[in-house]
């Protein structure tokens, strides 16, 4: 099973799991106008896969939160579009996977920190280029953790194709 762990935002981290194993890892960042940016960053994201030739069978997508009083609209915004995308033109699975809950998993504390993240990534894989792509690791190897043991809120917030 192939698939794609992402981190949307301002700038998106990509990790491309083949097999379950991580075989590419990359990042971009999109400057637009405000009021077309999720839409540019969704379809940057699909001339990423196509340009790479990437097969993926679903998606891994980091889930946005509420907390600490942040709360980051533009990630809301990119994962409708992405959403909405990916129902009506690739009818691919889309799992979201809270980041609590998989710094829970693999670090055995939810709130672990960004540095504790990048620790962990660079302790099972190698080192990146930027935190984006750390979290897109970080997602797809907590999915690989967990995938046959879903929490029921996890499949109730997924889109399943």
């Amino acid at each position: 099973m192939n698939f794609l762990s992402i981190d949307f935002g301002n700038y998106t981290g990509l990790s491309y799991f083949r097999d379950f194993e991580i075989n590419e890892v990359c990042s971009f960042k999109i400057l637009s106008d405000q009021s077309t940016f999720p839409i540019v960053v969704v379809d940057k994201l699909f001339e990423i896969i196509r340009d790479k030739g990437w097969e993926i069978d679903f998606f891994v997508v980091e889930d946005y939160s509420y907390g600490k009083g942040f709360f980051n609209t533009n990630q809301s915004e990119i994962i409708g579009a992405f959403k909405y995308k990916v129902f009506n033109e690739h009818k691919k699975s889309i799992y979201f996977i809270n980041s609590t809950f998989i710094r829970k998993i693999l670090i055995g504390n939810g709130k672990a920190s960004k540095s504790e993240i990048k620790k962990y990534v660079k302790n099972v894989y190698r080192e990146l280029k930027n935190q984006h792509e750390y979290d897109a690791v970080f997602t797809g190897l907590g999915f690989k953790e967990t995938y046959n043991k879903l929490s029921e809120a996890t499949l109730r917030r997924s889109i399943i194709f």
